[in-house]
């Protein structure tokens, strides 16, 4: 009787270029783990993954309030004043009847990033604080699903091309809104990238063993 290895299937990963399987190894912070046969990167270790994006997650729910409701932009033309946020940006859509348009921007720029925050805020803190909380793996997927579609850089994009059209017909004023909006954009930005997804899924795999015993 021939004897056969019991492979963990949990301590392999396949490169997504080219589907080599790797053994997972312990790496210090800052390393990469790279294919052994195409170079592409595998994972990276990233230092104090879990207290970080909570941290920036917090930070990007303070956040988020101002740069949604406080003025963007604020333009005075011949004597009238008008104050712009998104909201009211959103609000203005839906009463030009640019329903798709308004639509899409609510979703995109108002309620995904939101939710996103949320979904991170939720899953970290139940990791530091080492206790499941209701819901945890769902929760994950479906960051990892919809995160992608939270599309503030395109709305900045938007923001900068809205000055440069209409500074040549009016007077255009910073709000305390646009500061949000670009703090809230770089917290996201640096959330994605200090987030280590294998650190969270190792984690829901442990609990999903003890709960097995």
């Amino acid at each position: 009787m021939s004897n056969l290895a019991v492979i963990n299937l949990s301590s392999l990963i396949a490169c997504h270029e080219c589907d080599l399987l790797h053994t997972i190894k312990k790496l210090n912070p800052g390393e990469v783990a790279k294919c052994s046969r195409c170079g592409a990167t595998l994972y990276k270790e990233k230092e104090n993954s879990i207290t970080r994006t909570l941290s920036l997650s917090i930070a990007g729910l303070i956040l988020y309030i101002p740069a949604n409701f406080y003025p963007i932009l604020v333009l005075k033309v011949i004597g009238n004043t008008r104050a712009n946020s998104l909201f009211t940006g959103v609000k203005e859509l839906y009463k030009g009847d640019f329903w798709f348009v308004a639509t899409l921007v609510l979703i995109t720029s108002i309620a995904l990033p939101l939710l996103n925050i949320l979904a991170l805020l939720y899953v970290t803190l139940s990791l530091r604080l080492d206790k499941k909380l209701p819901g945890v793996p769902d929760v994950f997927r479906l960051y990892n699903e919809f995160h992608v579609w939270a599309m503030l850089e395109v709305y900045m994009l938007g923001i900068l091309v809205a000055l440069t059209k209409l500074g040549s017909i009016a007077s255009v004023y910073f709000g305390i809104g646009l500061y949000s909006f670009i703090g809230l954009l770089i917290i996201t930005v640096f959330t994605s990238t200090s987030l280590d997804p294998r650190v969270v899924w190792n984690k829901i795999e442990e609990w999903s063993r003890l709960e097995e015993k």
